[in-house]
């Protein structure tokens, strides 16, 4: 009796279905009922991991996450659209894998949101290094309808981060309009600090292409774009 219950136990659990056993086709159609970001990491979940030992975020997409990424556009990924406890566990390593393997964001992405993504230092952002793509960036990690005078957990780092925009700023051809800093760096003045030295050379490049304000359609200053919560919003940025 020992050994008839035992086999049985072992097909039971042979048997179980996983949900990769789905059909492709069922799985994005549920898909398409997840807001953006959370296809996004759905793909990234049916991922296998690579072997290789150069790259730890190394992905190789499955069937599945093929046929996720492809039924969609990924121009736009705003994590506000995902519920804040979702958000607030992120990482880096799940956003890199998400732009890296999942969307191929250096190519496609032209607006990303950190809404809620608190526990991301910055790292994660490699995968958007030299993009000449990408038009809006917001690492303030503060909602729509948040308050940004209220303090915020962050534990974003300007060592990790400004040289990833630096990187997206020099690029040629660069598509970059929109830069959404975190309250905490809007203060700082020190003309030799990396935050300040980021913005003047991106107030430069972006005189350069000649762009202004949104409202008035002139061109802003440096003194004006450091004294800005919301800076440097071209006339064309936040079309579409």
């Amino acid at each position: 009796m020992a050994s008839i219950s035992t086999n049985k136990r072992r097909r039971t659990a042979a048997d179980t279905l996983h949900i990769s056993d789905l059909p492709v086709g069922f799985i994005v159609n549920v898909s398409a009922y997840l807001p953006k970001p959370s296809r996004s990491i759905l793909a990234v979940a049916f991922t296998s991991s690579s072997s290789s030992q150069n790259d730890d975020l190394m992905h190789r997409l499955s069937p599945i996450s093929t046929a996720i990424i492809s039924a969609y556009q990924w121009d736009t990924l705003d994590f506000e659209d995902v519920e804040k406890e979702l958000a607030n566990k992120l990482t880096d390593n799940d956003i890199s894998a998400v732009l890296k393997r999942s969307i191929n964001a250096h190519d496609m992405l032209k607006r990303l949101k950190l809404c809620g993504c608190i526990n991301i230092i910055g790292h994660g952002l490699k995968p958007l290094q030299r993009s000449t793509v990408l038009e809006l960036i917001d690492i303030s990690l503060i909602g729509r309808h948040d308050n940004p005078s209220i303090h915020m957990k962050s534990n974003i780092s300007e060592e990790d981060t400004v040289p990833i925009l630096d990187s997206i700023i020099s690029s040629d051809g660069c598509s970059l309009k929109y830069i959404q800093f975190p309250q905490k760096w809007k203060y700082i003045s020190r003309e030799t600090h990396p935050i300040a030295e980021l913005k003047t050379r991106y107030n430069q490049q972006l005189n350069h292409r000649g762009f202004g304000c949104s409202k008035c359609n002139r061109n802003m200053n440096a003194q004006e774009w450091l004294n800005t919560v919301c800076w440097l919003i071209p006339a064309s940025a936040m079309t579409a």
